[in-house]
């Protein structure tokens, strides 16, 4: 195997540049923003349990209480809701992003065998030289 032919093989294992600016966009903007829209979303969620106790601890009947109650669970649906949302898009690009990246070190494990089996082809073809030229007659 030449070194055309190892380039050629090189070359179809390469990230594509649409791939690795959808790595870089990922890394660098969506999941730090996935993350920062989770903790605002974990403090929501805070915030609407203390809502939901004021609501409940100011009520003054019962017929208040069980309104703040149903009230409290439609308000903490939707925040789980959000929260779970917020969750899943940021595992997805997370997921998104470990594809990449595993498709990345995959090319780079593979121009490495093809580096490895280059060096090894030239090894023997020094030492069959070496043969050579210890089995030719003076």
């Amino acid at each position: 195997m030449d070194r055309a032919e190892l380039q050629a093989k090189d070359d179809v294992v390469e990230l594509t540049a649409e791939d690795r600016s959808r790595l870089d966009d990922l890394w660098c903007t969506k999941i730090p923003e996935a993350r920062s829209h989770l903790v605002g979303g974990v403090e929501n969620l805070a915030g609407v349990a203390d809502y939901c106790d004021k609501a409940y601890v100011e009520a003054d009947s019962s017929n208040d209480r069980k309104q703040a109650v149903e009230t409290s669970k439609q308000f903490c649906v939707q925040a789980l809701a959000s929260v779970a949302f917020q969750i899943n898009e940021l595992a997805t690009q997370s997921l998104e992003l470990f594809t990449l990246q595993g498709s990345s070190l995959s090319g780079l494990e593979t121009k490495i065998n093809h580096i490895q089996l280059a060096i090894d082809i030239h090894k023997e073809k020094v030492a069959r030289h070496q043969v050579d030229t210890l089995t030719r007659p003076r």
